[in-house]
């Protein structure tokens, strides 16, 4: 029964996602609004959702590690394996002189998140609406940035195209709700698979869970590769992984502090999230400036292979 609903979750999901790209494709038309913006904003913030809420509940429930841990791994999972993943299959466009602000914010609050984590143990209320804060300022200043200079025009577009306006909106929700609901089902079954393999709750946070709420970034940067809207899928990873940290942190602590007790995500796993944070920040300044294809992609995906291996302590001659 629990592969079933896991079925479930990855339909739900790929439904969704193609939704989301659809309505967030509309809207960068309507609102003269670039795909960067519309991907670093409107698909980030919906495909953060299910991170969004199995860390709330997981920290109201007790499991604050299991909070944090989820934000750490899919963050790491966005980069070794969402992105890794969408780039071997659909070469993805990066415009450097559009989104390097946007990626050195991403690398600024990586790192200060890190050391935060390391020093102090603990993510605390304070913290929360710093974290909020930022983000709303991230924002505001991306949307001025990106905000189409041609404002009378922009205004008749938008009475021009109510009907269009309302569509979009109504496949964002739905697409939403779908990927709500299909993370759900998509992590609770495999919480209990993977209690059956007799993994620990560090592992299924950092691994399964953070691989099933990043599902919806994989199902929504797929189709926008599909439907050749390539820079969705870039700005998409780079402000879900904001948002991860800003938004779900963020809004988590507002309810709870976030107590940190296990070594190794304070030793490792943040540190780990760094280093892929800064082996992309490499990849895209220093050698694929223009588009990350099968050759960033296949040294995302080995990156993230031996990451995985090495959390499950795993390695080559005891698989062999």
């Amino acid at each position: 029964m629990d592969y079933i609903i896991f079925l479930i979750g990855v339909i739900l999901l790929a439904f969704g996602g193609d939704l989301l790209v659809i309505g967030s494709t509309m809207l960068s038309n309507i609102f003269k609004f670039s795909s960067l913006f519309v991907g670093l904003v409107v698909m980030s913030f919906a495909t953060s959702l299910p991170e969004l809420v199995v860390s709330l509940n997981a920290a109201l429930s007790g499991f604050q590690e299991v909070s944090v841990g989820n934000v750490i791994g899919s963050n790491i999972a966005n980069i070794g394996f969402v992105l890794s993943f969408t780039a071997f299959f659909f070469p993805v466009k990066i415009d450097w002189s559009k989104c390097k602000h946007d990626f050195n914010f991403l690398l600024l609050i990586t790192l200060v998140f890190s050391l935060l984590v390391f020093y102090y143990q603990k993510i605390t209320f304070f913290l929360g609406i710093l974290f909020i804060l930022f983000l709303m300022i991230y924002i505001y200043f991306i949307s001025k940035k990106n905000r189409s200079e041609d404002l009378n025009k922009h205004d008749e577009s938008i009475l021009i195209t109510k009907k269009p306006i309302f569509k979009s909106i109504f496949y964002l929700i739905i697409g939403s709700l779908c990927l709500y609901f299909g993370s759900d089902f998509l992590v609770d079954s495999a919480i209990l698979i993977a209690k059956e393999w007799g993994v620990t709750e560090r592992v299924i946070s950092i691994s399964i869970i953070a691989v099933g709420t990043s599902i919806p970034e994989l199902t929504a940067s797929i189709i926008a590769g599909i439907k050749n809207e390539k820079q969705l899928a870039f700005g998409n990873i780079i402000g879900s992984n904001i948002f991860n940290i800003l938004a779900v942190l963020g809004i988590t602590t507002l309810f709870t502090d976030i107590q940190i007790y296990t070594e190794q995500i304070l030793q490792k796993d943040i540190w780990i999230m760094l280093f892929f944070t800064l082996s992309l920040y490499a990849l895209v300044k220093f050698f694929f400036k223009e588009t990350l294809g099968k050759m960033a992609g296949l040294i995302l995906i080995i990156l993230y292979t031996l990451y995985v291996l090495f959390l499950f302590d795993l390695n080559i001659l005891n698989i062999c």
